[in-house]
């Protein structure tokens, strides 16, 4: 049941993604981690009857057991409740976890993500070396990844495969591609072009501050300069993007996790929702930034020198 819900939802939620990617997403919302890390949030090892060794080893919070609890009482759902409960009990548990996953990008493991990311940027693979401290019974084991001779990162775990151990590579992809690359933005600006231009900004809703956190006016000051304004180009210098409207322009930067979505106005917000843009053709462009490094800034034509550091 629970492969079912989650290969369904993910399938017809992320029609752009490559199958690859929609396995690999798939798969790190129902691994024993990612259950087990639901569990954990519903408190479900307190109530797990455990044997006297398995309570005097922590058995309460093993990832194994808790994934294999998290397991069973969606089964035990599904088959008191019926395919329609369950289905949303699924949904409750799992959807947000999904859409953070796929907006954070990194729902392989960190080594995996490390090893594409080299082989997208013609780099040569990262090398590892494991070194071992401690009796046998309680080893800790460091990783240190380097790449072209210089360390980028280690990672300390009682077991070489732990995800503990992955810390190094978590680290060198974050250093490695802080920010969007090029390509992706000229991507993004792209399928923005298709949809915007041509179009006026009815209505905006700031959800959340941060992203227009450098707009002198604060949220009511970018609705209030946006509102009513007329799509004319969606043009990129470097990373950043600018939707012109007549003289002025509208910057985005989409940070490490930032990306912008044509929804419905009734389609469910995802959690990271920030901003909301009315379309004048009754669709909503929709900001959405997990990290929040992203940002949102109009400028007049007057002051278009603040943006300088964009061309």
């Amino acid at each position: 049941m629970l492969q079912i819900v989650v290969t369904e939802h993910i399938f017809t939620t992320y029609p752009d993604l490559a199958e690859g990617q929609l396995a690999k997403l798939r798969a790190s919302v129902v691994s024993s981690h990612a259950l087990a890390e639901v569990a954990r949030e519903l408190d479900l090892g307190s109530l797990i009857l455990l044997g006297q060794g398995e309570i005097l080893t922590g058995g309460a919070d093993k990832t194994s057991i808790l994934a294999d609890t998290m397991e069973a009482v969606i089964s035990a759902v599904h088959i008191s409740a019926g395919t329609g409960v369950s289905s949303r009990f699924v949904h409750a548990l799992l959807d947000e976890r999904i859409a953070a996953s796929e907006l954070e990008g990194h729902y392989t493991d960190f080594k995996t993500a490390l090893q594409e990311y080299c082989a997208r940027a013609g780099l040569e693979p990262p090398r590892y070396v494991i070194t071992a401290e401690g009796p046998d019974h309680m080893r800790d084991f460091q990783r240190h990844c380097d790449r072209r001779c210089r360390p980028v990162g280690s990672g300390v775990a009682p077991s070489k495969e732990t995800r503990g151990a992955n810390r190094c590579e978590n680290r060198h992809v974050r250093n490695c591609c802080p920010m969007p690359e090029l390509p992706e933005v000229e991507v993004v600006r792209r399928g923005l072009e298709k949809h915007l231009v041509g179009r006026q900004i009815r209505d905006i809703t700031v959800l959340h501050p941060r992203p227009v956190r450098s707009h002198p006016g604060g949220p009511e000051g970018f609705a209030a300069n946006m509102r009513g304004r007329s799509i004319d180009e969606v043009a990129r210098r470097g990373k950043y993007l600018w939707l012109v409207l007549g003289p002025d322009a509208a910057i985005a930067h989409l940070g490490m996790s930032g990306q912008f979505r044509i929804n419905h106005p009734s389609d469910p917000r995802l959690r990271h929702t920030r901003v909301l843009f009315d379309l004048d053709d009754g669709t909503q462009l929709r900001f959405i930034d997990q990290r929040m490094f992203g940002g949102l800034e109009f400028v007049a034509e007057g002051s278009m020198p603040r943006a300088a550091h964009c061309s």
